[in-house]
């Protein structure tokens, strides 16, 4: 099985892809554009290329968070969701998986409140010298082959 997986953001996106439970190749881009549409364009062209290239099974991105801090920030909530859109949109019919943050840490790095250096120093040990977007991704590619874990399709 063949992972590709997203943590997507306005500023910096990762990107994971793992084969059979290893990491393969993870990396993150800038999105220095003048909007919100062409940032979504751009990382729309990115997901379809890699589905082109690499032919994953499932596409995984990071779940948006409802609370944050104890606040509701509806202003990020539909940014984000709007990214998200974006990504299952490109990459259709391979369908496209959320998880949950504190999950994936608890699953791949081993607790809930892991923080942007753990990730990194995961991908370190395996041999990857990434910023913490990257990790993030590659991390998130491992989930799926973990045990009890919970994925929310999104459509």
């Amino acid at each position: 099985m063949k992972v590709l997986s997203f943590d997507q953001s306005y500023q910096r996106t990762g990107v994971g892809i793992s084969n059979n439970g290893k990491v393969v190749k993870c990396f993150s881009v800038e999105l220095n554009f003048s909007s919100k549409t062409l940032k979504r364009k751009y990382l729309q062209n990115l997901a379809k290329a890699l589905v082109k290239k690499h032919k994953p099974d499932m596409i995984t991105v990071e779940r948006t968070r409802m609370y944050s801090g104890g606040f509701v920030s509806q202003g990020t909530i539909m940014a984000l969701g709007a990214l998200v859109a974006a990504i299952v949109d490109a990459v259709y019919p391979v369908k496209t998986y959320s998880i949950d943050t504190r999950s994936w840490k608890a699953k791949v790095i081993g607790w809930a409140s892991a923080d942007k250096k753990d990730a990194v120093n995961v991908l370190k040990m395996i041999g990857f010298s990434v910023d913490h977007d990257a990790a993030d991704a590659g991390c998130m590619s491992l989930y799926p082959y973990k045990k009890n874990i919970i994925l929310k399709e999104e459509k």
